[in-house]
């Protein structure tokens, strides 16, 4: 396995000298965003070391990845450590991020956390299958439909550097593109033929069964064990700002009308979340399974009595599909019937209605 210094998996990202190129996740953390993030560091600094040296950048803490049990568990089966990539509270992390010399790649996102303050001339690379908000004209754009950025990461590697997709490293790009498009399922609309071109290179190389890769990270994804309302929130936690407004995503693996009725006070702890994150919405996505069937379940949170149902209603109109199930203090919970509109698909819907004069 390649390491973001181009030598061993176990040296630190700052085993080289700078200047940096900090190839940055999304904000999320996700096991796709990980993953492509580190195989990418790797690959440029195969390909262009040179003056500057790659760091793959989770934009979390060491704490709040410990949530991301998919993450961790991938990276163990594949027997690389997790320091192969810097958190934010890790030594020198931020130092390297404010240093006016690093420059930057965005991996699975195109527009960033703004606390991040990335200057917009130092972009050079953009790896994304999200839409794209327009973002940093100047950088090279590899943005296209994929159900996994890992498949693009997966097409980039083998046009550039086919000799670094060793059996860990396709591991770790497997088990994100299988787990991002529900084991290459077409139920959902996410798999696409390049992931399907993906996950076969990837599988022959690494000789793993893609079933059992996926119940394995899906279990670990899918696990809340001694978790709190809060770290639930941040295991899959998205932000972003369109104008005045700035809109929080969670996603969280249970039905949230039963979590409402089960846990005393969680409005409380929705709306404690959203002033805590300084936001005017907070959506929270739910994704369960029930007798063997899949469901989807959403949740809006905001002490504006105007957006309390004017998101929703939207978001209906526009394909999501709707129904009121309960509300409890300033959280309004739906079921959704269309459970092909993941966050992928609501996002770009907000972002329309909150720069729309609806919004």
């Amino acid at each position: 396995m390649i390491s973001p210094s181009g030598k061993n998996s176990s040296e630190s990202p700052f085993s080289q000298a700078g200047p940096y190129r900090a190839v940055l996740c999304s904000r999320a953390s996700d096991l796709d965003s990980v993953v492509s993030a580190v195989i990418t560091a790797c690959l440029l600094n195969h390909t262009e070391g040179g003056a500057l040296h790659s760091a793959a950048v989770v934009p979390i803490s060491r704490c709040e990845l410990s949530l991301r049990r998919e993450v961790i568990r991938l990276f163990s089966e594949a027997e690389i450590p997790t320091d192969i990539f810097c958190c934010l509270d890790d030594p020198s992390t931020e130092q390297m991020l404010a240093d006016p010399l690093t420059r930057f790649v965005l991996v699975d996102h195109n527009r960033p956390d703004r606390d991040l303050h990335i200057p917009p001339d130092r972009v050079d690379l953009i790896i994304d299958h999200h839409r794209d908000e327009g973002d940093f004209p100047r950088a090279e754009r590899i943005i296209q439909p994929a159900g996994s950025t890992a498949s693009l990461v997966t097409d980039l590697v083998r046009s550039r550097a086919p000799g670094l997709l060793d059996s860990r490293a396709a591991l770790l790009l497997a088990g994100a593109v299988i787990l991002d498009t529900v084991c290459l399922s077409d139920e959902f609309g996410r798999c696409t033929e390049t992931d399907r071109q993906a996950a076969s290179v990837l599988l022959d190389i690494t000789g793993a069964d893609a079933k059992e890769l996926y119940e394995m990270l899906r279990a670990e994804k899918f696990s809340c064990r001694g978790m709190s309302a809060e770290q639930l929130l941040l295991r899959d936690y998205k932000e972003f700002q369109q104008g005045a407004f700035r809109i929080g995503m969670c996603s969280v693996p249970m039905s949230l009308a039963g979590w409402m009725q089960e846990t005393e006070l969680l409005d409380i702890r929705f709306m404690e979340f959203l002033r805590q994150h300084q936001l005017t919405v907070l959506t929270v996505m739910s994704a369960f399974y029930q007798d063997q069937q899949f469901f989807r379940q959403l949740s809006v949170t905001t002490d504006r009595s105007d957006l309390l149902y004017a998101v929703p209603e939207y978001l209906h109109r526009k394909g999501a599909d709707l129904n009121h199930l309960l509300t409890a203090g300033n959280t309004a919970v739906y079921s959704q019937g269309n459970t092909t509109y993941s966050r992928k698909i609501i996002q770009p819907l907000l972002s329309e209605l909150f720069c729309s004069p609806e919004g």
